[in-house]
């Protein structure tokens, strides 16, 4: 039976169709449709006897055979919005096909290892692919249920996903109270190319942290491994110092260079700022080409400032990310233009409770400014992200400007590509991608928006003509 056989007068456009995919242990999955109509008798004559008619529906099979279930079902209770919701019991799904999954996942990652080029700095990918399989392993066995809804308007394509955690399960627990963004706002103004907030009590994370970054550490060789482990127990200090977030926005690449200010308010600050600056002055952060040079602190009556220049050694910095022995001349100069050759001025600034770091050459007025602003606002596609994730912590949201991110980029890269000419884009013209993911409960939400058509047109002008 074929539903684009029938006679589709009899379809009701203003009705969502439905269609339901069942399996029993070991058989192969039936797919049924559920067609709305505006006359359900009619429209099973024109497919035949087989149809059945409930109400202003009519279930169509279309692999296996129908059987009504004996019980309700309630995976189309509480549905993501959009032009196209997805629900799906992952537990029993998960358990139906144990052993078909795990062969797929084994031969995806047979497949890829064939395929995956040696690495040279010593990280071993085998043990990055076992990492990946281990993780898509327990979302499966760790998720009850899992909704989706995709939507489409004004040019901007959304996507929303939700997962319910098993109770007691690895994804069950980490979860806190949530917390009110409002104060974090403070000093932003939502006019950055990049943007961030993050919402999370670090602490209450650690033994997840503890167990992840413990797993991750078995991909570095083992020379490596200590130094990494304590770059990683160095990081989990600081954000355990943070407080119960961090807003932040800026641009990368401007015509002042770098600009970045970030809002946070920790318990204690100088702490806080004192484990920042070991922490960029450890060993790895120097192989990745990072350092912090001429700290200088300063006490005052009302608030203390720390000052550094934030360096780049593009060298290493080119020749680490491009995973070469040495930096190639291309990158290395591709990097120098894109990255200031000078040290980045960084200005910290707190008092009891409140912190406000500035990234730039205005280093040290827009931290002050930060610092003392009662108010601030963040973008309509930030704002948004905090609506979907409205009780979620942890919680994260990002929203990147492309647009005006590729076109600074492209300015900065002009002196190093001086003979190749490089495509001209538009001024003012916004091309946002926003990302956000929590947790409230056992619930975990993800989503993303982005400016698709603005996406078409951005690519569209890169591609050479």
């Amino acid at each position: 039976m074929c539903i684009r056989d029938s006679d589709g007068r009899w379809i009701d456009s203003a009705k969502p169709i439905v269609f339901a995919i069942t399996s029993k242990r070991a058989t192969p999955p039936g797919v049924t449709a559920l067609v709305p109509t505006t006359d359900s008798s009619a429209y099973c004559k024109s497919l035949g006897s087989t149809s059945k008619a409930f109400g202003d529906y009519v279930v169509v099979s279309l692999a296996g055979k129908y059987e009504p279930s004996s019980k309700p079902c309630t995976l189309l209770d509480n549905l993501a919005p959009g032009c196209i919701s997805l629900s799906g019991d992952v537990a029993t799904f998960a358990k139906n096909y144990k052993v078909l999954i795990n062969s797929a996942l084994d031969l995806a990652a047979k497949q890829m290892l064939a395929e995956m080029p040696e690495s040279d700095d010593g990280i071993d990918m085998e043990e990055v692919l076992d990492l990946y399989l281990e993780l898509a392993r327990t979302v499966l066995t760790s998720t009850e249920s899992l909704g989706a809804g995709i939507d489409y308007r004004a040019g901007k394509l959304d996507v929303i996903v939700q997962m319910q955690a098993l109770p007691g399960g690895a994804m069950a627990g980490w979860s806190s109270p949530a917390i009110d963004p409002k104060p974090l706002a403070a000093g932003m103004t939502g006019k950055g190319s990049l943007e961030m907030l993050f919402l999370g009590d670090i602490n209450s994370l650690g033994p997840h942290y503890d167990a992840m970054m413990s797993r991750l550490l078995e991909i570095y060789p083992a020379d490596m491994q200590e130094a990494v482990g304590e770059m990683m127990a160095g990081y989990k200090e600081a954000y355990g110092l943070m407080g119960p977030g961090m807003a932040m926005e800026g641009d990368i690449f401007s015509a002042d260079g770098m600009r970045i200010t970030a809002r946070m308010m920790p318990k204690d600050p100088d702490a806080l700022m004192t484990k920042f600056v070991d922490v960029l002055g450890h060993k790895s952060a120097d192989t990745l080409g990072i350092s912090a040079q001429d700290v200088q602190r300063t006490q005052g009556e009302e608030s203390n400032t720390l000052d550094f220049g934030m360096a780049f050694d593009t060298k290493k910095m080119a020749s680490w990310m491009g995973n070469f022995d040495s930096g190639s001349e291309v990158g290395n100069s591709v990097f120098q233009h894109l990255l200031p050759q000078e040290p980045v001025p960084v200005r910290a600034t707190w008092s009891s409770d409140q912190l406000a770091i500035s990234v730039g050459k205005s280093a040290k007025t827009n931290a002050a400014n930060a610092l003392a602003a009662n108010s601030g606002s963040w973008s309509p596609q930030l704002q948004e992200a905090l609506q979907q994730l409205d009780g979620c912590n942890p919680a994260v949201a990002y929203r990147i400007d492309y647009a005006t991110m590729v076109r600074a980029g492209f300015e900065a890269m002009k002196g190093a590509m001086p003979d190749q000419r490089l495509p001209e884009l538009p001024e003012g013209k916004a091309v946002n991608l926003t990302l956000f993911g929590g947790v409230q409960g056992n619930a975990w939400r993800f989503g993303t928006t982005l400016d698709l058509r603005g996406m078409i047109e951005l690519f569209a002008a890169l591609v050479p003509r």
